[in-house]
């Protein structure tokens, strides 16, 4: 194959999806070792993808017009369109390309799922989805792996937070440090017993915890948890990438369906994602052994593609049926897994 090859890759929102993005790059850059490889994304989180070695160029855009950009000057040999909506097609409108590949949303099944419950519970990846638009254009796929990278910087404004969370005890350290992410861009997805299991874990396992999500998140957060010398309120004081090393220095991860879910998969930290209007047919599930998901068995799930602001039928049991206990006891095979692996170092 020619490797000197200029390819695009286009994904624009959100986070989790940006992050299932990744070994896309990792697989081009193995078949077209000299490539030049660009991506196309929203300007929130290009920090997601600014240090990967993989990647020569970060377009980085707020949904502007981009007709004048001097990066679509030149044709791409091959174009990647990983978004396939509306407003990915609007920016392929100014790209010129010898070769476009669009990924396979499958919505038709996505939505037969929301309206009849059919096939909910089959197994669909997004991140292979991805991975097949590449298999179309003839590359051949050595990694599914999510991977992240970070810059000095990065790690640095991590570490000046991490003072609040473990304080100058020493001791403090041996403490389990658990990452909390209870918000969710839309209500329902919103697990509604995050301040009961703070105090219940602080009882069982004198844990320490941080809590991450966006800066929309922040007031959220402090009204589940307004004690801070408990809980480090970090929404919206780190950019995606930072939150994700901070993710890589916790023990465990209870988030929502949210890209939080991601960052922590991608750098490896054992979580329990708490599903609710969503099911694992849409293909947005963790991967990693150490990554569960808890979801209560109603029959009205899924009741919608991304999440509502109200429950359709108002009772929400999808979420207020996952129970605390059984959360933490989830939690401490994890904790005693993380124990087991220490020890053995």
């Amino acid at each position: 194959m020619n490797s000197a090859l200029r390819i695009l890759v286009i994904r624009l929102t959100a986070m989790g999806d940006i992050v299932l993005t990744t070994p896309v790059y990792a697989n081009l850059r193995h078949c077209f070792p000299d490539a030049h490889i660009s991506v196309l994304t929203d300007t929130r989180f290009a920090s997601l993808l600014n240090n990967n070695p993989h990647i020569n160029t970060i377009i980085s855009v707020n949904q502007k017009n981009i007709s004048d950009r001097k990066e679509f000057h030149h044709p791409f040999d091959m174009v990647f369109d990983l978004h396939r909506t509306i407003r990915s097609f609007r920016w392929r409108r100014y790209i010129k390309t010898k070769k476009m590949y669009v990924y396979r949303k499958h919505s038709f099944a996505r939505r037969a799922a929301v309206l009849f419950k059919i096939g909910k519970n089959a197994a669909a990846s997004v991140k292979n989805s991805y991975l097949n638009a590449l298999r179309k254009a003839g590359v051949s796929i050595h990694t599914n792996a999510l991977e992240l990278f970070f810059s000095p910087d990065e790690k640095s404004a991590v570490e000046q937070h991490s003072i609040r969370i473990t304080g100058n005890n020493p001791a403090d350290t041996k403490r389990p440090l658990i990452a909390l992410a209870p918000g969710a861009h839309w209500n329902t997805k919103q697990w509604p017993y995050f301040t009961d299991l703070v105090r219940l874990l602080t009882q069982k396992y004198n844990a320490r915890f941080l809590c991450i999500g966006g800066s929309d998140e922040f007031d959220y957060a402090h009204a589940l948890f307004p004690d801070t010398s408990m809980v480090a309120n970090l929404c919206g004081k780190l950019t995606p990438n930072e939150s994700a090393y901070a993710l890589s220095k916790a023990d465990i991860l209870i988030t929502n369906d949210t890209g939080s879910m991601h960052l922590a998969d991608a750098v490896g930290t054992p979580l329990i994602a708490l599903f609710g209007p969503t099911v694992q047919r849409f293909g947005f599930f963790p991967s990693r052994e150490t990554s569960h998901v808890m979801q209560a068995q109603v029959w009205c799930r899924p009741c919608s593609l991304h999440g509502t602001q109200r429950c359709p039928l108002t009772h929400h049991r999808c979420m207020t049926a996952i129970s605390v206990e059984n959360v933490i006891a989830q939690i401490h095979i994890l904790l005693t897994d993380v124990n087991t692996k220490r020890s053995t170092v």
